[in-house]
């Protein structure tokens, strides 16, 4: 704080030294009478630099522009001090950035729970049409072993059929075999009856 003060004070009095200079040189130096009153001024001015009044017992137009300038000087050394500026700068800027990652730590949480959201429903989706399409396959086994198991029922049907057919051709052979056979006894016996007589 104490080197703050101390470069405010070295501006002031440089700059109350450049603009007495500035003004002894620009208003001639042929005019000694003024240039007693400027040094004057100087003199007043150094000697009351803490106190930066206007000076009351100078009336000439030639000082009051002078203090006019001064005072505009002073307005401007007394304004808040760049580093005041810089702080309130940082600060904000701060502000800003903090406001600026707030909004995007928001947007980057939609956006990564729009996508989480959007994985975890075309995983299900996957993982539903995978099922779907096992359901479908098991579907479609079951109902060709229902097909084939139709199809060997209906053989076996068939089959039955065909060996109680058979069976009975069977049984109808066998019957014709008995009845052949004793025919044939009778005509064994019949030509035996005649070979005998």
């Amino acid at each position: 704080m104490e080197v703050v003060n101390f470069k405010v004070f070295v501006l002031r009095f440089l700059l109350i030294h450049y603009v007495i200079v500035n003004f002894i040189d620009h208003t001639g130096a042929n005019n000694n009478s003024r240039n007693r009153k400027m040094k004057e001024i100087a003199v007043d001015t150094n000697n009351d630099l803490f106190n930066l009044q206007p000076q009351q017992h100078l009336p000439s137009p030639d000082v009051t522009q002078v203090q006019c300038i001064l005072n505009t000087f002073m307005s401007l050394i007394t304004a808040p001090s760049p580093k005041d500026d810089l702080d309130s700068d940082i600060k904000n800027q701060t502000e800003h950035m903090n406001q600026i990652i707030t909004y995007h730590s928001e947007n980057l949480k939609h956006t990564l729970t729009r996508v989480l959201e959007n994985q975890h429903r075309e995983r299900y989706l996957e993982a539903d049409g995978r099922a779907a399409k096992k359901l479908k396959e098991m579907e479609l086994e079951i109902y060709a072993k229902h097909t084939r198991n139709a199809e060997l029922e209906n053989l076996l049907e068939f089959y039955k059929g065909e060996v109680a057919r058979l069976q009975g051709r069977v049984r109808i052979l066998e019957r014709s075999a008995v009845s052949l056979r004793k025919r044939l006894r009778e005509v064994n016996v019949a030509r035996e009856r005649r070979g005998g007589c």
